[in-house]
């Protein structure tokens, strides 16, 4: 449904300095179908492939559809409501080349709903002792994932989860053996503050599942800081809904050291239904881990 700043993001492919072998459109069900197609014919290209889902499938499922059906030797990816610089293909294929990677990533250049700009500097893999530990410092955006096309025999999204699909990625690349991943310090690729509210779009269920699954792989007091992070999204973003139920069906959420914290034991004690709970679950846990933002 993204067909307001669908022809930004086919513009951006198609201006590329080194132009694709094929353009893998998946529509996942949109609503605007008609819409998406009228701009695909805007182009007249005919390296452009067009695929629409019977149903909505979610965006590991299209992904791994687009991946399934590719003829070239490297695959990028990029979302419908984000674009590239022109030199994105240019500078990551010959970055791939040039370190003998199988996989790279880059910088991202978030743009808010304002239309401000600003770069994120993303974490360099050579410099972790614990390479997975990557999600907890500046993780890469999918927009900049460049890879060899035969690691999808390897490595495929994971069609269960509806977040964290991203991060499920790339785990499941860095675990791989035979696969060198590489960070590539260049900023092609913009990724675009969504105008659908946060409420409709996260889904924590979805993310503390993906935890759960891969909580071995990373260290213990840093999955725990960002454990305590998730929780207090919940807290913001869906008042606490399910909060317990999470903390009760996931594995992950039950070990001694997070659950005999005084930020869930708070959680535990005073719970999340009312405003002056949420509002004090909401200062204390900026006091302690954060900076305090006010909002109304």
């Amino acid at each position: 449904n993204d067909s307001q700043v669908f022809f930004r993001c086919l513009d951006s492919v198609l201006s590329q300095t080194v132009k694709p072998l094929e353009i893998i459109i998946i529509d996942d069900c949109s609503t605007d179908s008609e819409q998406i197609r009228k701009i695909i014919g805007m182009f007249h290209d005919e390296s452009i492939i067009y695929l629409r889902n019977e149903t909505n499938k979610n965006g590991a499922f299209s992904r791994n559809k687009g991946m399934s059906i590719s003829k070239g030797e490297y695959i990028a990816l990029l979302d419908g409501d984000d674009y590239w610089r022109a030199e994105h293909i240019e500078k990551n294929l010959l970055y791939i080349n040039e370190v003998n990677a199988d996989f790279v990533y880059s910088n991202v250049i978030e743009v808010d709903t304002s239309g401000n700009q600003r770069i994120r500097n993303v974490t360099d893999i050579s410099l972790l002792e614990n390479k997975n530990d990557i999600l907890f410092y500046s993780p890469p955006q999918t927009n900049s994932f460049f890879f060899k096309k035969n690691i999808y025999q390897i490595v495929k999204f994971d069609e269960s989860l509806r977040r964290h699909q991203d991060f499920q990625f790339l785990i499941s690349a860095i675990n791989s053996l035979g696969i060198a991943l590489a960070y590539n310090p260049v900023s092609t690729t913009y990724y675009c503050e969504s105008h659908r509210l946060n409420s409709a779009r996260v889904d924590f269920d979805s993310i503390f599942r993906f935890w759960d699954m891969h909580a071995s792989k990373f260290s213990p007091n840093l999955l725990n800081l960002y454990l305590k992070q998730q929780l207090h999204s919940c807290v913001a973003i869906k008042k606490g809904e399910g909060i317990f139920g999470y903390l009760n069906k996931y594995e992950v959420l039950q070990n001694k050291e997070l659950q005999t914290s005084f930020y869930i034991k708070l959680i535990n004690t005073i719970g999340y239904k009312n405003h002056i709970s949420r509002a004090i679950l909401y200062f204390y846990y900026h006091l302690v881990y954060g900076k305090l933002k006010l909002k109304r």
